[in-house]
């Protein structure tokens, strides 16, 4: 789910008032985060990061890689994580099933963010300059 309601009512909506991101499902909140939870998380999962970005041929054991670019990033922020869910860039999963045996299985709740919005989650970017590759010299 997103920031807009999905075909079963749920949806993300900042409460600033609250300090809080909550679920909702129809209008009517169902589940919450505070800021202060999902700074604590950032930071415990999330302090840095190195995106690295590459063209590629081939598959398998012939696949190979031409790197264009390294970014380095830090300091996730909450309000970073904020804008992207207001901007529909943040998609909550809600991982859980029930297995055949009537159980349930619960691999946790996952925030992702789109791929080429992941560096703004940060406040420190440092683009470094491609891999330098040897030149065999005749």
């Amino acid at each position: 789910m997103t920031c807009k309601a999905n075909d079963r009512g749920l949806q993300l909506r900042i409460d600033r008032p609250s300090d809080r991101l909550n679920l909702l499902r129809n209008d009517v909140v169902v589940g919450y985060w505070s800021f202060l939870v999902l700074q604590q998380r950032l930071q415990e999962k999330h302090t840095e990061a190195v995106f690295v970005a590459a063209e590629t041929r081939g598959t398998g054991k012939d696949e190979e890689f031409h790197y264009q670019t390294v970014t380095y990033c830090a300091k996730p922020h909450v309000e970073k994580l904020l804008q992207l869910v207001d901007s529909g860039d943040v998609i909550l999963e809600l991982r859980m099933h029930i297995k055949s045996t009537g159980g349930a299985r619960n691999h946790g709740t996952a925030f992702r963010v789109r791929k080429h919005r992941l560096v703004d989650l940060y406040d420190v970017h440092v683009r470094c300059r491609p891999p330098v590759v040897p030149v065999a010299v005749p």
